[in-house]
């Protein structure tokens, strides 16, 4: 992945992982190669501890994704100018239909 699309660039930055993705997490990796160039230890420290911090992440991303199985949501893969999250729901588990809904939001 490099560089983001405008949406997913607002979507990372909203959930404070712009940097953690694409071109900016593989500049991170090379200015802590740079800095460190002549001492191998804080480079290595400074690996690990961005290495620690992208399983976390992972961790935490997985969690997300065995969470949203647990309710049966399901990924389709995008079509140009489909959108990128929809909820869809039973017309069934509905009591009020949208003329119903547009009055009531005009009554308030």
């Amino acid at each position: 992945m490099g560089k983001l699309t405008p949406s997913q660039n607002i979507v990372f930055n909203n959930i404070g992982v712009v940097d953690k993705v694409g071109s900016r997490f593989a500049k991170r990796v090379t200015i802590i190669s740079e800095e460190n160039a002549f001492f191998i230890n804080l480079t290595i420290q400074d690996s690990h501890d961005l290495s620690a911090e992208t399983q976390k992440d992972n961790e935490h991303s997985r969690k997300i994704f065995l969470g949203l199985e647990n309710f049966n949501v399901v990924t389709n893969a995008l079509n140009y100018g489909k959108p990128e999250v929809s909820v869809a729901y039973s017309r069934n588990s509905s009591e009020i239909d949208l003329k119903d809904f547009k009055s009531n939001q005009s009554s308030h």
